[in-house]
């Protein structure tokens, strides 16, 4: 793990450079004059939203996270600061800091937002953490520097393979979601969460069935699942996995299951909760977290305690940017990108796949922007 660092305070002093160290210190302080070198953009409902706000993000190495990043500070400058949640990284050894200015701030993405506005980094803060441990693995400076300052949280983080091991596909999509929620109604003030699941919540409905915009119910109690899971070897997990998926409604594999039940956790504890469906198609891992988000909300409003605003967004498979930050952008392969990678190597020659795929690929696939459009509004 990297060295822990308390995350600043907006308007603490110090340095601020994007070469590596920690972020205390951090100079934020009249960031907010620089208007001469922020992009220019018209007023919007958006925008004045999020002006003066700081923004709580996980998920911030992923392709969504980054993007999402980019697009904030691009579309509304005004925003406070963006606390990005990071791990350290086993790989290459860097703490939270430096991958946020080496792995994200430093991508390609954020390429046009360093023409048009080079000091942009000083609005975003590295927090060492882990969205799976209690108080997502922060220190108690950064668990209350973040409650004391921010009032928007977009939840972003989740592991997306579909044949992740269920005892870590529980600990990232379900445990990580009662974490939040925690670190929420810790909040001095809460404007916004913003859940993102998955289209896939839905995975063992028949084709062709319409999927609407209300609570995905499972067969079996949630928390008997994670409580078994919890209670098993790693080996006995692996054996059993089959047969939790099966009792579980016939969810294809780990991924939407447990984002499923995360979402029936957030419900039972805020006050609205959004299904946003967009270009539905279906998968397991990712439903349970949804129950235990939806779970919370209904909880909190039977016993008639503060309500927290939520939305979830449901996206389908999300693929490259069309036309912002950088045309055709994409920095992993995961959904189709790898299929292309292969097909362009010329690995791959032929692949199976759906009769309609390619007439009506917009039903299946999104690109990222039309993802944050969504997130943001």
């Amino acid at each position: 793990m990297g060295k822990q660092n308390a995350v600043p305070a907006p308007g603490d002093a110090g340095s601020g450079d994007a070469g590596g160290g920690c972020d205390v210190g951090l100079d934020v302080s009249g960031a907010l004059e620089e208007g001469a070198n922020r992009p220019p953009h018209a007023e919007s409902g958006v925008r004045k939203f999020f002006a003066g706000k700081n923004v709580f993000i996980t998920g911030g190495s992923g392709l969504v996270g980054k993007v999402l990043i980019e697009k904030i500070l691009r579309d509304c400058p005004e925003v406070g600061h963006i606390y990005v949640l990071l791990r350290s990284s086993k790989k290459t050894k860097f703490d939270a800091h430096q991958r946020l200015h080496r792995d994200v701030l430093a991508s390609p993405c954020f390429d046009h937002l360093r023409q048009i506005w080079p000091s942009f980094a000083k609005q975003c803060v590295a927090v060492q953490g882990d969205v799976g441990a209690p108080r997502m693995g922060m220190n108690n400076a950064d668990y209350e520097a973040v409650c004391r300052h921010c009032s928007i949280v977009l939840h972003c983080a989740a592991t997306v393979k579909f044949n992740e091991h269920l005892e870590t596909a529980c600990r990232i999509n379900i445990d990580s979601i009662d974490y939040l929620l925690q670190l929420c109604s810790r909040l001095r003030s809460l404007h916004a969460l913003v859940h993102v699941s998955t289209a896939y919540v839905n995975a063992p409905d028949l084709s062709g069935v319409m999927i609407r915009e209300e609570r995905r119910r499972l067969s079996v109690d949630y928390r008997r699942v994670r409580s078994d899971v919890a209670a098993m070897s790693h080996d006995a997990v692996t054996e059993a996995t089959p047969r939790i998926l099966r009792e579980s409604g016939g969810f294809p594999n780990t991924y939407c299951l447990t984002k499923c039940i995360g979402k029936q956790l957030l419900n039972s504890h805020h006050r609205v909760t959004m299904h946003i469906n967009t270009r539905a198609v279906t998968f397991e891992n990712i439903h349970l977290g949804e129950h235990v988000l939806l779970e919370h909300l209904e909880k909190r409003k039977k016993e008639n305690k503060t309500t927290l605003p939520c939305a979830i967004l449901r996206p389908s498979i999300v693929t490259c940017a069309m036309n912002t930050p950088v045309p055709g952008w994409m920095d992993s392969l995961l959904g189709p990108a790898g299929l292309v990678v292969a097909v362009a190597l010329g690995a791959l020659h032929v692949a199976p796949g759906n009769g309609d795929l390619g007439t009506h690929s917009e039903k299946y696939f999104l690109h990222c922007l039309r993802i944050l459009n969504a997130l943001v509004c």
